[in-house]
């Protein structure tokens, strides 16, 4: 069955119970506005709410709903990860999920995050070299006080040859992906 096109609109967030952050999004299906989408982060399920009531894309509406219900169930189970590893129940056996609604959009509210992350890391190149494990939490950095591209390029090189003698190790890479354009060597 094919995935239908979800998008999150009109995202927000805010703090909640849990201090983790709540989520209050349009679900567009099918370029369908089809749910409002409450997540009020007091560890209890996410809410949905179909644009049904005065609407007069209501048959489109249940449509989409249908398609994407059809998908989700079509989709097999996955291992619950935690902490990075299936988790196992008393007798061993990897405990196992079925998708939902609600992790799809936890994927998407990821995705839009992730993307959000990236773009404010690209702005931060442009003043500092970072450097640390690919797709770990936290990295290290080396602020300048001007953008790079004002830094002599001695400077840089030598810095970049510093930070790959003695603190890339155990898989730590440089993140920038400016600094071969500035005529950084490595």
């Amino acid at each position: 069955m094919n995935k239908p096109k979800l998008e999150l609109k009109n995202v927000k967030t805010f703090f909640g119970m849990e201090h983790m952050g709540g989520l209050n999004a349009d679900l567009w299906i099918n370029g369908v506005k089809c749910y409002f989408v409450c997540d009020e982060d007091t560890g209890g399920e996410m809410n949905f709410s179909a644009y049904l009531y005065n609407n007069p894309k209501a048959e489109q509406v249940k449509a989409n709903i249908k398609l994407l219900n059809d998908y989700i169930a079509s989709l097999p189970e996955y291992p619950m990860i935690i902490d990075g590893k299936p988790y196992k129940d008393k007798s061993g056996k990897i405990m196992m999920m079925k998708p939902d609604l609600s992790g799809i959009v936890d994927d998407l509210f990821n995705e839009i995050q992730k993307e959000k992350a990236k773009k404010k890391m690209q702005k931060f190149f442009e003043v500092a070299i970072c450097y640390g494990i690919p797709d770990a939490p936290e990295y290290r950095y080396i602020k300048y006080k001007r953008p790079l591209s004002q830094v002599p390029l001695f400077h840089l090189q030598g810095q970049v040859d510093q930070i790959l003698k003695d603190r890339c190790k155990n898989g730590e890479v440089i993140f920038n992906d400016n600094l071969k354009a500035l005529g950084v060597k490595y």
